[in-house]
């Protein structure tokens, strides 16, 4: 809640219909249902502890405690909440907050202020945001509010840091205020200035005319809302200078992370040169004529504090990256592009992608090798333009455009011969049929121009967006029209008596190809005239990157989207009626809190960034966003994780704290935002923060560890944390060492901290710095109680079957049969998040699926006689993704001695199998676009799937070509050596042949034959071993592949110093979750021989014992031997069998 109101007038009164917890349980209510009608959490907790105590204990304490159901809109304890907006399609007060957060602009009417430091602009217009704090621009009068941030100009990011980058000159409240004419400064600060202009003194300050500081600034400017915006940006910009925070510091400026200026007192962090602001007065860190910047700063790809620009090679302060503005001065205007905002930029032009090799448009950089140039576009002789990639994509990628010819389903309609364009005639404005043969001929048959695309697209090949030709247009305009502007009344008029106005009456959806509709999936076309136009008026593609396919083909078929507007006018009207909101963030309800006299108040309900009655002053706060990974023995155990902002008093109080679970097969890419407030408001800054982060197993409630996260430069308003954290591994030793204050608790180290840093882990119903502050614990009895939060709140994590502040409300939804099958475990998902799945499933090994459905592919390999065969093979599986990169997998496995057939298990969906039997030596198993899981895949190794390496088919001479050259002709051995060629390789792709029409081409994705095998860097394996997973995002499953003499499944066993061992050499023959009638033949003898052999002695020790309790024989000293060796036999074999 935004603030504090007054206290309800008396709790016996209440605006709904009020039951006793003792009339709810004579009706069979559960406490499920008090949570689908939005009771309070702490009503619903409280009802579930009474059932819990009558049921178990006959108690009846809370018996008369009232519940008040409310009808929404109004909500609360005693629905003393009223909610203005319904959003009445939401059945629970939850999802009702979610969609209006959801679908409320973010653009608030008035902007909100930092109040928490003292700040004077000199005028009562303008308030400070927590963005304009150690920005590098002084914007208080006496300079407050750059005061601390000394230490962070010279701090230097480590090597696993980055420094993030944010400018905001927007001043707030400014509507009211005029543009000066004059601007005054602190001489002694600034210089550079002309001399010669007039200025006035005015308190110790000098001022200077607008126009004599800033030449390009335009007082005629429109009175717009940006205007003073603008104007404050201009000043930042122009005056620069004067904000150098850093002067007569030698000691500051002799720090290597500084520089110098040039015959100046001051210095400035080398992240502020070349940032487009003049902070040394000869602006001299502006220049890159200046050697020492080059030398310093800009002859580094990888420096951390700038950016060179791929194609104009122009240094840049990262700063300016993602700015809004280009500064590499490369942008493309039509397809707006530039490769410091857009960073996939740099990947498409320096990045060799076999998709679009040689598809008519350059992407790749000129490379320059033995001094002539080359690109993705030159040397095309070889490659088939009508292929995998460029067919039915939309564009004319040959000169005919044969790669789009038969793609509209309309044309069946048309009754069109086959090899036709679908064309809109310019006569009849009708969808006609077009002859390949037309295409590309020099003459216009299409209106638009849509059959002689060559018309727009720019010699050099590169990509514009422009999707209509015209024919006859006034001179002073271009004969080419951006698709954005089709239907635009500018260029209606550009293209008098050209035709486009045509275009324009076909029916479609309006505002079709205005903002780049056609391309935001988000929206979609709604129809099959608005799919067609969008292809049609499209002459070149985007700037995007082509992932690998196996080239299903593609046709624009005669499906229409529904329901795709009603949705968005949906979402829109509720956006417009929820535009008129006073609060400036945040939902607006009302508070009854004297109900017999109906007294109330209107406040907000805001978001944890901001507080205030409508919520118009910005909080102190961490904002913190955290990535998880997993080490291999972790990927399938869901944890709970407690992120706490603490401080370092003696009470060690938890400010603020969230809680989420983390399962690494679901979550591993994802981020959690997650916002820490302090208690007090402001914080208090003579204390040191700290996030603390505890793991626990969600399933068991273990402990797994803790980490640590400090918070720097606290006279930031806001800490902006970004952090890629590791979940502690099973065999960290975290009580490894010792506080001897540490009274009821016990010691802890963090994981991965660097400074060895330790805390108390206090025991239940105990909290502070070292565990000597007790308290009233309130979580349930089979809940961990972690300690008490600063509203005087225990903290709780709760098991897996029950939920709440208090972890008393059971979670029925997993004991649903309808949840995992097989045998899988369900999770629930946590309760607090808004999402249409309930639950997680956690599948055994050998089935996948959200429910555990899909069973595991059996597959079954024989081998060819004829092949040598080594022990052991290595088995990748690619899956293809749709626009993403191919997913890979491998596995380990060994070869049985008599070579026969090898079955085992994959868990992922996959499209192409392939062994490695040696190092590097390839075969192809199988390449299929949909596999049934339901039957096994049976497939023989033979010598004629060998996939050689490229330099085994081609001649020397062309495997030294460079990658770009050598690339262009990977069709031909697919084409000269027609069948008997199924794959081939080289060092950076991995190639198979593939039939396409009546040709036989490659298809080609990027393969690491030298990939380090370690997990990505989350291996368990021990003594060297090598670590293998099932895919690169989100593994499931791992397995260790261990050097000579090491077994185990962490390689954690070894034979050393044995003569023999039967772990060592059946270990890798036993296939897990199998039965012994489907072992493999070694192991079933080897069992039957252990058996034989433990039964042999068992009975021989028997007899033994019989023969010897004849006492005669006892005479004889090898009697006694014999009977002392039956005794130990049966007790070996007895031990053995335990």
């Amino acid at each position: 809640m935004s603030e504090w109101f007054p206290k309800l007038y008396s709790e016996e009164n209440g605006l709904g219909r009020k039951f006793t917890f003792a009339t709810l349980s004579e009706l069979n209510i559960t406490s499920y249902q008090l949570y689908l009608w939005s009771a309070a959490i702490d009503v619903i907790e409280s009802y579930q502890l009474y059932l819990y105590r009558l049921s178990t204990l006959g108690e009846t304490s809370l018996a008369t405690k009232v519940f008040y159901n409310c009808t929404l809109p109004r909500f609360g304890p005693r629905c003393q909440y009223f909610s203005l907006f319904t959003l009445n399609q939401y059945p629970s007060l939850h999802e009702r907050f979610h969609a209006y957060y959801q679908q409320t602009s973010s653009q608030p009417l008035q902007l909100s202020c930092y109040i928490h430091l003292q700040c004077n602009f000199g005028s009562p217009y303008i308030c400070l945001d927590w963005n304009h704090v150690c920005d590098g621009f002084i914007q208080c009068i006496d300079g407050i509010d750059e005061k601390d941030c000394l230490q962070m100009e010279i701090n230097e990011c480590k090597e696993n840091e980055f420094r993030s980058y944010s400018k905001n000159y927007l001043l707030n409240n400014i509507n009211s205020v005029n543009i000066p004419e004059y601007i005054c400064y602190d001489e002694r600060f600034c210089g550079g200035f002309y001399s010669g202009q007039n200025v006035i003194r005015l308190n110790n300050t000098t001022c200077r005319l607008v126009s004599n500081l800033m030449t390009i600034y335009n007082p005629h400017v429109s009175r717009d809302r940006d205007m003073i915006p603008k104007f404050i940006r201009l000043i930042s910009i122009n005056l620069a200078r004067c904000n150098t925070i850093i002067r007569n510091n030698s000691i500051v400026c002799d720090n290597r992370t500084m520089y110098q200026c040039i015959n100046s007192f001051k210095c400035i962090s080398k992240r502020r040169i070349l940032d487009g602001y003049q902070d040394c007065d000869l602006g001299d860190d502006e220049h890159q004529q200046y050697q020492i910047l080059n030398n310093d700063i800009c002859l580094n790809e990888t420096s951390k504090t700038h950016f060179i620009c791929p194609k104009t090679k122009r240094c840049i302060s990262q700063m300016q990256r993602r700015n809004w503005i280009c500064e590499c001065s490369d942008s493309n205007q039509w397809l707006y592009s530039c490769s410091d905002e857009d960073y996939t930029i740099k990947n498409i032009r320096e990045t060799i992608s076999f998709p679009t090799i040689c598809d008519g448009f350059r992407d790749l950089d000129p490379l320059i090798i033995d001094g002539k140039t080359y690109t993705d576009e030159t040397e095309c002789d070889q490659w088939l333009c009508n292929n995998t990639y460029t067919r039915c994509n939309g564009y004319w990628d040959c000169q005919n455009g044969a790669d789009e010819v038969d793609c509209y389903s309309i044309l069946s309609t048309l009754n069109c011969s086959s090899h036709s364009h679908l064309c809109i005639s310019p006569d009849t404005n009708d969808f006609t049929c077009l002859s390949m043969d037309k295409g590309n001929d020099n003459h216009i048959d299409c209106l638009g121009a849509t059959d002689e695309p060559q018309l727009c697209r720019n010699n050099n090949s590169e990509k514009y967006e422009l999707g209509f030709y015209c024919d006859i247009q006034p001179s002073d305009s271009s004969k080419c029209v951006i698709r954005n502007y089709i239907c635009a009344m500018v260029q209606i008029s550009s293209c008098e008596n050209s035709g486009i106005r045509k275009v324009c009456d076909i029916p479609h959806t309006a505002s079709l190809f205005e903002n780049n509709n056609c391309e935001r999936e988000d929206l979609g076309v709604h129809n099959e005239n608005d799919k067609i136009l969008c292809n049609l008026f499209k002459f070149t593609p985007d700037s995007k990157i082509v992932h690998f396919s196996l080239g299903a083909v593609k046709s624009f078929v005669n499906k229409d989207i529904i329901g795709s507007k009603a949705v968005t006018d949906s979402v829109t009207t509720k956006a417009n009626e929820l535009t008129h909101v006073p609060c400036l963030r945040g939902m607006r309800f009302m508070v009854t809190y004297d109900i017999p006299n109906n007294l109330h108040i209107w406040t907000c309900l805001c978001p944890p960034n901001y507080y205030g009655h409508i919520c118009q002053y910005q909080n102190q706060r961490v904002s913190l966003t955290i990535m998880f990974q997993t080490f291999s023995d972790s990927w399938k155990i869901p944890f709970i994780v407690l992120v706490s902002l603490i401080d370092d008093s003696d009470e060690r109080i938890i400010h603020s704290y969230e809680q989420f679970t983390y399962l690494s097969v679901q979550n591993c890419r994802t981020k959690f935002d997650i916002y820490l407030l302090y208690s007090t408001r402001p914080k208090n800054e003579s204390k040191q923060y700290s996030v603390h982060i505890d793991v626990y197993e969600k399933i068991l409630l273990l402990y797994r560890g803790s980490l640590l996260i400090p918070v720097p430069f606290l006279f930031l308003p806001v800490q902006r944390i970004a952090v890629l954290l590791n979940i502690p591994h099973t065999s960290f030793d975290f009580k490894n060492c010792s506080i001897d204050k540490c009274i009821n608790g016990e010691c802890i180290r963090y994981f991965d901290d660097p400074n060895e840093t330790t805390f108390c882990k206090c025991h239940s119903g105990y909290t502070g710095r070292y565990c000597t502050i007790k308290h009233n614990c309130t979580c349930s009895s089979d809940s961990l109680c972690i300690g008490i939060s600063s509203n005087n709140r225990s903290i709780c994590v709760c098991p897996i079957d029950k939920w709440g502040p208090r972890c008393l409300i059971p979670d029925y939804i997993c004991q649903s049969n309808e949840t995992c099958q097989n045998n899988g475990r369900c999770v629930p998902v946590d309760q607090n998040v808004v999402t249409t799945k309930k639950f997680e499933c956690l599948c055994q090994d050998g089935f996948s699926g959200e429910r555990c459905e899909i069973p595991s592919y059996k597959i079954i390999l024989s081998f060819e006689k004829s092949l040598i065969l080594p022990e052991t093979m290595l088995i990748h599986f690619i899956e293809a993704k749709h626009r993403k990169l191919p997913e890979k997998g491998s596995i380990y496995k060994k070869i049985p001695i008599d070579g026969n057939s090898i079955t085992f298990y994959w868990p992922r969906s996959f499209h192409i199998m392939f062994l490695e039997l040696f190092v590097n030596k390839y075969y192809l198993i199988t390449v299929q676009e949909q596999l049934n899981s339901s039957l096994p895949i049976e497939e023989k190794v033979k010598s004629a799937n060998y996939c050689p390496h490229i330099g085994e088919i081609l001649n020397e001479t062309f495997t030294k070509l460079h990658l770009i050259r050598r690339i262009k002709y990977f069709h031909v051995p697919c084409q000269n050596l027609s069948r008997k060629l199924s794959c081939f390789y080289d060092e950076v792709y991995f190639c198979l042949c593939v039939d396409f029409g009546n040709q036989r081409i490659a298809n080609c994705f990027e393969f690491n034959h030298t990939l380090k095998r370690d997990c990505s860097g989350k291996s368990i394996c021990e003594n060297n071993g090598q670590c293998l997973q099932d895919s690169q995002t989100c593994p499931q499953i791992s397995m260790c592949i261990c050097p000579t003499c090491f077994y185990g499944t962490h390689c954690q066993f070894t034979t050393n110093g044995y003569s023999l061992s039967l772990d060592a050499i059946l270990g890798y023959h036993i296939q897990p979750n199998i039965d012994i009638i489907h072992q493999p033949i070694i192991i079933q003898i080897s069992l039957t021989l252990t058996v034989l052999m433990s039964m042999t002695g068992l009975v021989n020790g028997i007899f033994l014992l019989i023969t010897f309790q004849n006492k005669i024989l006892w005479k004889s000293g090898c009697a006694i031997y014999l009977l002392g060796s039956s005794i130990t036999t049966l007790f070996t074999i007895i031990i053995f069998f335990l």
